[in-house]
Protein backbone atom coordinates (compact mmCIF):
# COMPACT_ATOMS: atom_id res chain seq x y z
CA UNK A 1 0.00 0.00 0.00
CA UNK A 2 1.31 3.45 -0.91
CA UNK A 3 0.92 6.17 1.74
CA UNK A 4 2.22 9.71 2.08
CA UNK A 5 2.32 12.11 4.98
CA UNK A 6 0.20 15.15 4.15
CA UNK A 7 -0.30 18.44 5.99
CA UNK A 8 -3.86 19.54 5.24
CA UNK A 9 -5.79 22.69 6.16
CA UNK A 10 -9.50 21.79 5.99
CA UNK A 11 -10.62 25.43 6.14
CA UNK A 12 -8.72 26.40 2.98
CA UNK A 13 -8.78 22.89 1.45
CA UNK A 14 -5.07 23.26 0.70
CA UNK A 15 -2.52 20.59 1.42
CA UNK A 16 1.20 19.93 1.21
CA UNK A 17 2.89 16.55 0.87
CA UNK A 18 5.61 16.36 3.53
CA UNK A 19 8.21 14.24 1.83
CA UNK A 20 11.37 15.64 0.32
CA UNK A 21 14.57 13.86 1.25
CA UNK A 22 13.24 12.81 4.67
CA UNK A 23 11.35 9.66 3.72
CA UNK A 24 13.40 6.71 2.52
CA UNK A 25 10.19 4.68 2.73
CA UNK A 26 6.51 5.55 2.92
CA UNK A 27 4.50 6.63 5.94
CA UNK A 28 2.87 3.62 7.64
CA UNK A 29 -0.18 4.20 9.78
CA UNK A 30 0.59 1.26 12.11
CA UNK A 31 4.26 2.15 12.68
CA UNK A 32 4.17 5.96 12.58
CA UNK A 33 2.56 8.60 14.77
CA UNK A 34 2.99 12.25 15.55
CA UNK A 35 1.55 15.56 16.58
CA UNK A 36 1.57 19.24 15.64
CA UNK A 37 2.31 22.48 17.45
CA UNK A 38 3.30 26.10 16.94
CA UNK A 39 6.68 27.18 18.33
CA UNK A 40 7.49 30.54 19.96
CA UNK A 41 7.95 32.18 16.54
CA UNK A 42 4.53 30.94 15.34
CA UNK A 43 6.10 28.38 12.99
CA UNK A 44 3.91 25.30 12.52
CA UNK A 45 5.87 22.17 13.44
CA UNK A 46 5.00 18.55 12.74
CA UNK A 47 6.51 15.89 15.00
CA UNK A 48 6.83 12.53 13.25
CA UNK A 49 7.75 9.37 15.17
CA UNK A 50 8.64 6.35 13.09
CA UNK A 51 9.22 2.75 14.17
CA UNK A 52 11.10 0.57 11.73
CA UNK A 53 12.88 -2.71 12.55
CA UNK A 54 12.61 -2.03 16.31
CA UNK A 55 14.28 1.38 16.04
CA UNK A 56 12.50 4.63 16.92
CA UNK A 57 13.26 7.80 15.01
CA UNK A 58 11.81 11.24 15.67
CA UNK A 59 11.93 14.23 13.35
CA UNK A 60 10.36 17.67 13.29
CA UNK A 61 9.14 19.40 10.15
CA UNK A 62 9.20 23.21 10.00
CA UNK A 63 6.56 24.71 7.74
CA UNK A 64 8.50 27.97 7.53
CA UNK A 65 11.75 26.26 6.49
CA UNK A 66 10.02 23.46 4.58
CA UNK A 67 12.50 20.94 5.91
CA UNK A 68 12.89 18.07 8.38
CA UNK A 69 15.29 17.93 11.32
CA UNK A 70 16.17 14.86 13.40
CA UNK A 71 15.51 14.92 17.16
CA UNK A 72 18.47 13.34 18.92
CA UNK A 73 17.04 13.24 22.43
CA UNK A 74 14.78 10.22 21.99
CA UNK A 75 15.43 8.31 25.22
CA UNK A 76 12.39 5.99 25.30
CA UNK A 77 13.60 3.54 22.66
CA UNK A 78 12.30 0.45 24.45
CA UNK A 79 8.88 1.18 22.87
CA UNK A 80 10.10 0.64 19.30
CA UNK A 81 8.82 -2.91 18.93
CA UNK A 82 5.79 -3.53 16.75
CA UNK A 83 4.21 -5.13 19.83
CA UNK A 84 3.61 -1.58 21.05
CA UNK A 85 0.76 0.53 19.79
CA UNK A 86 1.18 4.33 19.84
CA UNK A 87 -1.75 6.74 19.92
CA UNK A 88 -1.79 9.96 17.92
CA UNK A 89 -0.29 12.82 19.88
CA UNK A 90 -2.40 15.31 21.81
CA UNK A 91 -1.04 18.78 22.56
CA UNK A 92 -1.47 20.37 25.98
CA UNK A 93 0.63 22.89 27.90
CA UNK A 94 3.67 22.96 25.56
CA UNK A 95 3.80 19.14 25.52
CA UNK A 96 2.60 16.46 23.10
CA UNK A 97 1.41 13.30 24.86
CA UNK A 98 1.21 9.75 23.50
CA UNK A 99 -0.35 6.62 24.95
CA UNK A 100 1.85 3.56 24.37
CA UNK A 101 0.41 0.12 25.04
CA UNK A 102 1.50 -3.47 24.68
CA UNK A 103 -1.21 -6.11 24.81
CA UNK A 104 1.16 -9.02 24.16
CA UNK A 105 4.20 -9.37 26.45
CA UNK A 106 3.37 -8.74 29.32
CA UNK A 107 -0.35 -8.31 28.69
CA UNK A 108 -1.80 -4.92 29.50
CA UNK A 109 1.50 -3.04 29.77
CA UNK A 110 0.79 0.69 29.41
CA UNK A 111 2.88 3.85 29.30
CA UNK A 112 2.66 7.52 28.42
CA UNK A 113 5.34 9.38 26.52
CA UNK A 114 5.62 13.18 26.63
CA UNK A 115 7.43 15.39 24.11
CA UNK A 116 8.33 18.85 25.45
CA UNK A 117 8.09 21.18 22.44
CA UNK A 118 10.38 23.83 23.97
CA UNK A 119 13.34 21.60 24.87
CA UNK A 120 12.45 19.01 22.19
CA UNK A 121 13.03 16.17 24.64
CA UNK A 122 11.05 13.03 25.42
CA UNK A 123 10.16 11.62 28.81
CA UNK A 124 7.76 9.09 30.24
CA UNK A 125 4.98 9.80 32.69
CA UNK A 126 3.15 7.20 34.76
CA UNK A 127 -0.24 5.87 33.76
CA UNK A 128 -3.02 6.75 36.27
CA UNK A 129 -3.34 4.33 39.18
CA UNK A 130 -6.35 2.15 38.42
CA UNK A 131 -7.65 -1.24 39.40
CA UNK A 132 -5.79 -4.18 37.92
CA UNK A 133 -7.67 -4.07 34.64
CA UNK A 134 -7.03 -6.12 31.57
CA UNK A 135 -8.04 -5.28 28.94
CA UNK A 136 -8.21 -1.51 29.36
CA UNK A 137 -8.36 1.51 27.14
CA UNK A 138 -7.09 5.00 27.76
CA UNK A 139 -8.26 8.03 25.84
CA UNK A 140 -6.77 11.52 26.06
CA UNK A 141 -8.90 14.63 26.00
CA UNK A 142 -8.49 18.30 26.83
CA UNK A 143 -10.94 19.88 29.27
CA UNK A 144 -10.55 23.57 30.18
CA UNK A 145 -7.07 23.56 28.56
CA UNK A 146 -5.89 20.71 30.86
CA UNK A 147 -4.83 17.18 29.89
CA UNK A 148 -7.24 14.46 31.02
CA UNK A 149 -7.46 10.73 30.37
CA UNK A 150 -10.48 8.46 30.52
CA UNK A 151 -9.56 4.93 31.59
CA UNK A 152 -12.05 2.23 30.64
CA UNK A 153 -11.65 -1.44 31.46
CA UNK A 154 -13.31 -4.52 32.76
CA UNK A 155 -12.61 -6.49 35.91
CA UNK A 156 -15.80 -8.08 37.24
CA UNK A 157 -17.75 -5.03 36.06
CA UNK A 158 -17.17 -2.29 33.54
CA UNK A 159 -14.86 0.40 34.96
CA UNK A 160 -14.52 3.97 33.71
CA UNK A 161 -12.88 6.93 35.37
CA UNK A 162 -11.59 10.37 34.48
CA UNK A 163 -8.16 11.63 35.58
CA UNK A 164 -6.60 15.10 35.25
CA UNK A 165 -2.85 15.65 34.87
CA UNK A 166 -1.91 18.20 37.52
CA UNK A 167 1.50 19.02 39.05
CA UNK A 168 3.15 16.11 37.21
CA UNK A 169 0.66 13.58 38.66
CA UNK A 170 -2.73 12.11 37.79
CA UNK A 171 -5.62 13.21 40.00
CA UNK A 172 -8.97 11.48 39.88
CA UNK A 173 -11.40 14.03 38.44
CA UNK A 174 -14.66 12.10 38.43
CA UNK A 175 -16.91 11.27 41.35
CA UNK A 176 -17.83 7.70 42.27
Amino acid sequence: MFCELILWNPTTRRFKILAGDYFDRNFERNADTGGMYFDDSNDLKVLHINRYRNVLNARVYSRRRESWRKINSFNVTNYASTYYSWSPGIYSGRTIYFMVSNYWFPPGERHMVAFDVVSETFSTIPFPEVLDLNPWQGHFLIIEMKLHVIVVGRSENLYADLFKFEDEAWVKASKE
